[in-house]
């Protein structure tokens, strides 16, 4: 009875089944990060001397620029925008944190954007001449929640006179800043990138000694995308 109870479930086990394959395309990358050479050390550490001079650069601009609310907001604005915010965090912190402790009364959003508007309740007619400023006010007021009302009128406001104005503006002066740090953005920018493309061609030489597309066919050859992925969410 015993051996009638086992021999059923081995027998079940005696045959093997082929796994299924599920027929993904093909990786469109081929060896292209295989063949990728790095620099060498001299050349990269170079470059790594030339951005850590200009990064020395403007984190002097931006210490100087100490008692000048305005310039300091407008300079961090710059910096950020041009995505290289992430080399001056503490300093960028320092800046916010000093200016936020000067304005006791910062939290008072409703109070701070009454300043705008006159003893009749209306916008002051100053700030249609102010463009710079007018900008910059419809780019903070983006960040209302719903019931605030101000920041509603505030943005209202200052789309409609922004958009009577764009036929009539000239390039913007925010041009010098960005020609001003194009230096340190491009050179940033190269040595990320030939930081990523010496990753990638390391992860392709692992993937292809391992022989993953042949041995494991029912997995997806992905690793470039598996890579860039992993940048994205972070």
């Amino acid at each position: 009875m015993a051996s009638q109870v086992l021999s059923s479930p081995l027998g079940q086990f005696s045959k093997l089944e082929n796994r299924p394959v599920a027929n993904y395309h093909p990786t469109i990358w081929g060896d292209q990060f295989i063949s990728y050479t790095p620099e060498d050390e001299v050349t990269r550490a170079c470059k790594e001397k030339q951005v850590e001079d200009l990064k020395e650069e403007i984190r002097r601009k931006l210490m100087n620029a100490a008692g000048n609310t305005f310039q300091q907001l407008k300079f961090i604005n710059a910096v950020q925008r041009l995505g290289v915010a992430y080399h001056f965090e503490r300093e960028i912190e320092e800046v916010l944190q000093h200016i936020y402790d000067s304005y006791p009364d910062g939290d008072d959003m409703e109070g701070m954007f009454n300043e705008f508007k006159d003893e009749k309740g209306n916008f002051k007619k100053a700030l249609v001449s102010d463009v710079r400023g007018m900008l910059g006010l419809n780019e903070a007021v983006h960040l209302r929640v719903n019931g605030e009302d101000i920041l509603d009128e505030t943005l209202a406001f200052t789309t409609t006179h922004l958009r009577s104005m764009v036929e009539h503006l000239e390039y913007p002066l925010a041009e010098e800043v960005a020609h001003a740090l194009k230096q340190p953005i491009r050179k940033d920018f190269n040595l990320v990138q030939s930081l990523h493309k010496e990753e990638l061609s390391n992860i392709a030489r692992w993937w292809k000694e391992l022989d993953f597309a042949t041995k494991l066919p029912f997995a997806r050859d992905r690793f470039v995308e598996g890579y860039f992925w992993i940048f994205g969410v972070y």
